[in-house]
């Protein structure tokens, strides 16, 4: 419900029921408990069951609260407006009031930010001893607000910046809002970020890759995909194929390793560490080892690692073999490479 207040110059452009966000598509499939936004909310804006939000976003970025200094209804309701307008440039009501801002609306994490800076302009007034709403306000407190910013050094100039291109930008919306706020802009003939002190470099920040480097990789990519996939994807499918026959028991599997090292045709799965030299005994993958054995990886510890003679004996057959020469299944190291041999 918008309550009456007497610094209101008329009432707002929109409806209590008007949806926050017009003329953009939805999810999907909505949470079913979800609800869309309404202009008439005032304690809190929840996106995340009606857009679309990527998956690198926070859920809480999609959440606009109108809490701390934001629950007086002076604020609530005028950053509720400057939301609304920014949103929704193209809404008739917005047009027939003569303001021309645009056909793109602002995106939801661009409502956080403004509804953070405001949060703050707002906290800052109060503690700087200056009226505490802006009907009282001359552009000059918002030129006090981002000189303080721009000189006290707890501020970077990048968000210097915005909170001065934001305040700009409410200050076009102003006419729209049914609260007062500065109409004049605090610095004509500025760009935001000469106000901010923060000049745009037209230097690449990231020189472009020579040829020389990206060409190999292109080609180390290509053959990748080329050639070595098809071994990749037959080495997962025998693996997940392992898997699904194993078990955790390894009864019986003292005299089994003995026939399967006896066998010729099987392959011992190997470590090779980087950089080791040249006829250096490898060391045997006991994981791997245990699985071609029907030993799931649980239970492959207690094959070749428990504290039994039996397991000893078992680790001693294995590298008696690959030291005398058995053929081994060459793995990959997984430890990180260090430049020289552990």
């Amino acid at each position: 419900m918008i309550l009456t207040l007497p610094q209101q110059l008329r009432a707002p452009l929109f409806r209590d029921d008007e949806p926050v966000i017009q003329g953009r598509s939805q999810t999907h499939a909505p949470d079913p408990g979800g609800r869309i936004p309404r202009f008439g909310d005032t304690d809190f804006w929840d996106f995340n069951s009606v857009l679309r939000r990527p998956a690198n976003v926070a859920p809480s970025i999609w959440r606009i609260s109108f809490n701390g200094p934001l629950t007086d209804p002076y604020w609530n309701l005028l950053v509720r407006e400057i939301l609304m307008v920014a949103a929704n440039p193209t809404h008739h009501a917005v047009i027939k009031h003569g303001l021309s801002l645009g056909s793109s609306g602002i995106e939801v994490p661009t409502m956080q930010n403004w509804t953070s800076y405001l949060r703050r302009l707002a906290d800052w007034a109060a503690q700087s001893g200056l009226p505490p709403r802006p009907d009282q306000w001359t552009s000059e407190i918002l030129r006090r607000r981002i000189k303080y910013m721009r000189d006290s050094g707890s501020y970077r100039p990048a968000t210097t910046y915005s909170h001065a291109s934001a305040f700009r930008q409410v200050i076009a919306i102003a006419p729209a809002l049914s609260l007062p706020w500065p109409a004049d802009d605090p610095w004509p003939g500025q760009s935001a970020r000469q106000v901010a002190e923060f000049p745009q470099s037209s230097e690449l920040v990231t020189g472009a890759v020579p040829p020389s480097i990206w060409f190999p990789l292109i080609g180390a990519a290509w053959t990748y995909i080329h050639t070595f996939a098809p071994d990749i994807l037959r080495a997962s499918r025998r693996y997940d194929e392992l898997r699904a026959n194993s078990q955790s028991s390894v009864r019986g599997k003292h005299e089994e390793l003995k026939a399967w090292l006896g066998n010729p045709a099987n392959k011992i799965p190997v470590h090779y560490s980087n950089g080791q030299p040249t006829g250096e005994t490898p060391q045997p993958n006991y994981r791997l080892l245990a699985l071609l054995l029907g030993v799931e990886p649980k239970g492959g510890n207690s094959l070749f690692h428990n504290h039994t003679k039996r397991a000893a004996e078992r680790r001693r057959l294995v590298l008696e073999a690959v030291a005398g020469g058995t053929d081994h299944l060459r793995q990959p190291d997984p430890r990180p490479r260090t430049g020289h041999t552990s």
